[in-house]
Parts: structure tokens; sequence; C-alpha cells
């Protein structure tokens, strides 16, 4: 997590293993809020679905976006 202004962003780099399916470098996605209590609960939310996003991405490479 990181702020840019007042706001909090998700912020997680692609890991190497999943590189040759996801092909962004970074994700960065704002959590819109300025509380930190907030911004720590969407960015563990959001953990899970890029998690689960990526784990479907291994088992079924062809829907990679």
């Amino acid at each position: 997590m990181k702020k840019r202004g007042r706001r909090c962003h998700y912020v997680r780099r692609i890991p190497k293993d999943i590189q040759h399916i996801d092909t962004r470098e970074l994700i960065q996605i704002s959590l819109k809020t300025d509380s930190l209590s907030l911004a720590q609960q969407r960015a563990a939310t959001l953990d899970k679905h890029i998690l689960e996003y990526w784990q479907n991405l291994i088992t079924t490479p062809d829907k990679a976006h």
C-alpha cells in the first residue's frame, strides 16, 4: 500500500513466475480512501482477488488479457 497525496493506493509487482502470462509490470489501484484502516481492509480484499486471478491464469493460461 502506498499513499499518493491523501489517498491510499494498492501497489503490487507482478511475480516473475506470472509475468509470462500477466505482462503488466505493476498493479496500482486507488483504494479511494484516506483512512488507513479502511485502506488495509480494501487492500486485503484486492490481494485475495488478484491471487485468485493469477491462480486462474496459471490453470487456464488461454484466458489471459
